[in-house]
C-alpha cells in the first residue's frame, strides 16, 4: 500500500522476504502440522528445553532442602542462602546474551552452556565444602536460566506469523511437562539415597544429553538456514523476472 509503483505479485513477494523466508506464513495449522511442530529444528529445541527445565525446577523446588542439608538452621538463613539460585540465574539472563552475540554458531553456544553445567554439577558432587557448594549451585543456575535467552532467540529468528504462535506453544508446553518430571526426578534420587543433593545426578545427565542434542540442532539449523536462503534467492529471481517483464 506504501509503494503504489509495485505490482501485487512483487509487494506480495518483497513483503515475505522482509518477514523471512522461513516464517512460513500460512494462515492455518490445518494441514500445516510439519511446518508447526516437526521441523528438526524445533523438535531438538523442545528435547533441550525439556531436560533444561528438568534441571532448573529441580533444583529449585529443592534448594531449600539442600541448603537445609548443609546445616544452615532456621528458616530466614535457610531462604537466605537459597537465594543463591535466583542471584546466580538473573546474572545468566543480563550477561550470557552479552556473551552470545560473539558467537556465529548458535547451537555451539548451548552445547557450550550445558558442558558447563554438567561440570559444575559434577564439581558439586565431588566437594564436601557447604560454602563451595552454595557458590556451585548459584554457578549451575547461571548457565541453566543463561541458555534460555539464546535459546528463544534461535527460535524466534526461524518462526513468525501463526508457525510461530504454535511453534513456540509446542516446545513450550514440552518444557512445561520437564518441570513436572523435574522436581519428581530430584525427589526419587533423595528417596533412593537419602541425601537431598542427590538430585544433581539428574542434572549432570540432563546437560550431557542436552550437550549431544546441541549437536544435532546445529545440523538442524545449517538445515533450516540453507533451506531458507535457496527460497531467498528464488523469490529474489522472481521479483527481478516480474520487474523486467513490467518493464517490458
Amino acid at each position: 500500500k506504501d509503494a503504489p509503483w509495485l505490482s501485487d505479485v512483487e509487494a506480495e513477494i518483497l513483503t515475505e522476504r522482509a518477514i523471512g523466508a522461513t516464517s512460513h506464513t500460512e494462515s492455518r495449522l490445518r494441514g500445516n502440522f510439519m511446518t508447526a511442530f516437526g521441523r528438526p529444528f524445533i523438535v531438538i529445541l523442545s528435547l533441550i528445553y525439556f531436560l533444561n527445565q528438568i534441571a532448573c525446577v529441580g533444583i529449585v523446588f529443592n534448594v531449600p532442602a539442600i541448603v537445609q542439608s548443609l546445616h544452615v538452621h532456621g528458616f530466614f538463613m535457610i531462604g537466605l542462602v537459597s537465594g543463591t539460585a535466583g542471584i546466580g540465574g538473573t546474572i545468566g539472563v543480563l550477561v550470557i546474551p552479552r556473551i552470545y552475540r560473539r558467537f556465529e554458531n548458535e547451537a555451539s553456544m548451548v552445547g557450550i552452556l550445558a558442558g558447563l553445567t554438567a561440570l559444575i554439577s559434577i564439581a558439586y558432587t565431588m566437594t564436601s565444602s557447604p560454602t563451595l557448594k552454595i557458590i556451585l549451585i548459584g554457578a549451575g543456575m547461571l548457565f541453566i536460566l543463561g541458555t534460555l535467552p539464546v535459546f528463544w532467540s534461535i527460535a524466534m529468528a526461524r518462526m513468525s506469523g501463526l508457525m510461530a504462535v504454535a511453534g513456540l506453544a509446542f516446545i513450550n508446553t514440552i518444557g512445561l511437562v520437564g518441570g513436572f518430571v523435574g522436581p519428581y526426578l530430584f525427589g526419587l534420587a533423595q528417596t533412593k539415597t537419602g541425601n537431598p543433593a542427590a538430585g544433581f545426578t539428574v542434572v549432570i545427565w540432563c546437560s550431557i544429553l542436552g550437550a549431544l542434542l546441541a549437536l544435532g540442532l546445529h545440523f538442524a539449523l545449517r538445515r533450516e538456514d540453507a533451506a531458507a536462503a535457496l527460497q531467498r534467492d528464488e523469490d529474489a529471481a522472481a521479483a527481478l523476472a516480474l520487474r523486467a517483464t513490467s518493464r517490458a
